[in-house]
């Protein structure tokens, strides 16, 4: 799964550190602080973590994300704190996150909200709206279907994964 982390991410971050670095040495102070959160998460070896440290680690990675595309890209989170104590498996919300922003446009003038929230039926659903890129190759579904194989063999159960009504959404 660690192998499986965007290969560009570092790169991409680097950019996008070295772009603020001299303009904004306080934005780039706390792009720092969140890169190594992120990057300290990601060497975890836990099967499971629970809901409350999964967040911590996606609003750290979110952060990043905004940074590199300012207003353009938003999260809504939606969590109830009563499922703080639930268990997922670790990277499985960054990685839809992640997913939501390598296939969609994310512009000023297509702005891009992902949300993020628990539902009654103890699930937790990440959607964006479809503003699919035409330029990129169609993704191979290996973060997915990874995601979906470590859900099934760790609680028997499956994700579901949405694509209706212009709208993408992955429940876990």
């Amino acid at each position: 799964l660690k192998n499986q982390v965007d290969p560009h991410f570092l790169f991409n971050s680097l950019n996008t550190l070295n772009s603020i670095i001299k303009s904004d040495p306080k934005r780039a102070q706390e792009y720092v602080h969140q890169l190594s959160h992120v990057f300290r998460y990601t060497l975890q070896t836990k099967d499971v973590n629970t809901l409350e440290n999964e967040l911590d680690f996606t609003r750290a990675y979110c952060s990043l994300m905004q940074i590199r595309y300012g207003e353009s890209l938003q999260f809504d989170f939606r969590i109830d704190d009563a499922y703080s104590s639930y268990c997922v498996v670790p990277l499985s919300i960054q990685t839809l996150v992640e997913n939501a922003i390598k296939h969609n446009v994310i512009s000023n003038r297509c702005p891009l909200t992902i949300t993020i929230a628990t539902a009654a039926d103890d699930t937790l659903t990440v959607s964006n709206p479809r503003q699919e890129k035409k330029d990129t190759e169609a993704g191979e579904g290996i973060g997915l279907a990874n995601l979906a194989e470590r859900y099934r063999i760790k609680w028997q159960r499956d994700i579901s994964v949405s694509n209706a009504g212009g709208i993408f959404s992955v429940t876990i």
